[in-house]
């Protein structure tokens, strides 16, 4: 479903199965995941305001011909973030065995959420369901995910 050379998908897939990956690996993946979705969302920014356009001057049948293609791209989109997630929740979260591997991880997890959440048909804000998801997946961890995490984002603020 993504444009990301079916070989990656596999060696990352079978590398997961097999070990975790090396950061140098994590890195990789998440760059070729990113530069995907970037150019999906780059893309959807681009055609959303195109169509914002031609609806103010009410030309509708612009409006049907941009609305498909904006719907594929939503499709591309959420399709790749569908991939990643996939990977993430059956393979690299479970086989993190080190704190900055999970936190990376779930990071992903969270952004990829976000991503799909941004071209959904439903608006409102994403403050509250971004960290309502965040916390959520700590119910079942232990405190120092947890710990972590509140951490990190808080440097990051």
């Amino acid at each position: 479903s993504t444009s990301l050379p079916v070989s990656l998908l596999e060696k990352v897939s079978a590398a997961a199965d097999n070990e975790e990956l090396n950061v140098e690996e994590r890195n990789l993946l998440s760059i070729a995941y990113k530069n995907v979705i970037g150019a999906r969302r780059a893309s959807w920014r681009i055609i959303s305001s195109i169509e914002q356009k031609e609806e103010s001057r009410d030309n509708e049948d612009h409006v049907t011909v941009i609305r498909d293609y904006r719907s594929k791209i939503e499709s591309e989109l959420s399709n790749t973030c569908d991939d990643i997630l996939k990977l993430l929740n059956s393979r690299l979260i479970p086989s993190a065995s080190s704190g900055d591997s999970k936190v990376f991880y779930l990071k992903m997890k969270a952004d990829y959420h976000r991503f799909q959440n941004q071209v959904s048909n439903i608006r409102f804000n994403l403050f509250f369901p971004f960290h309502f998801f965040f916390f959520y997946s700590f119910l079942d961890s232990d405190l120092f995910n947890l710990c972590l995490w509140l951490v990190i984002f808080r440097i990051r603020e």
